[in-house]
């Protein structure tokens, strides 16, 4: 994964050419590795779904991809508010982007794994479905789940873990 930011499209569009040795670097020794096995997407911080702070940041992430399904982009805030308050009630690190004219509409959550991959272990926390009851009400998650399939066409998981020795910054 490379990421470059968080800018604004202004910063984008007043960056300029990237230098040349730059881009011959990249060109040599980047772009060989990942041709065909991968592709771009600008996506946009959004912070009233966040539980965290677009540069609160963390080695081990996990990135979940909800792609919408066609005329449903506008049911996947909702749903994800209401992830947020079960979020918030679990004590979990999640940054939220919008996918923006750059490939399938959709949404994706970053939960960020401040405590380290034990927080993927089925013991760490209570299941989602609790929390979320919780939070939202006796028996939502059942409802969540509903407006789920009706508004997701598909969704696809990636961990990540950030190696400082590889990375330019």
């Amino acid at each position: 994964m490379i990421a470059e930011g968080p800018n604004s499209w202004a910063a984008l569009d007043s960056r300029g050419d990237i230098s040349a040795e730059h881009t011959a670097d990249f060109e040599k020794n980047v772009a060989p590795l990942t041709i065909d096995r991968g592709g771009s997407s600008y996506v946009e911080f959004q912070a009233d779904l966040s539980t965290v702070q677009l540069t609160d940041y963390a080695d081990k992430i996990v990135m979940n991809h909800m792609i919408a399904k066609p005329g449903m982009i506008g049911a996947i805030p909702e749903m994800i508010g209401k992830l947020k308050n079960a979020w918030q009630a679990s004590g979990q690190s999640v940054a939220v982007y919008l996918s923006v004219a750059s490939g399938d509409p959709g949404y994706i959550t970053v939960t960020r794994l401040k405590g380290g991959l034990k927080e993927l272990a089925s013991d760490y926390r209570k299941p989602l479905k609790e929390f979320y009851n919780t939070a939202n009400g006796a028996g939502s998650f059942d409802g969540f789940l509903k407006n789920y399939a009706d508004a997701v066409q598909s969704r696809w998981s990636e961990l990540l873990v950030f190696k400082p020795d590889l990375s330019s910054k």
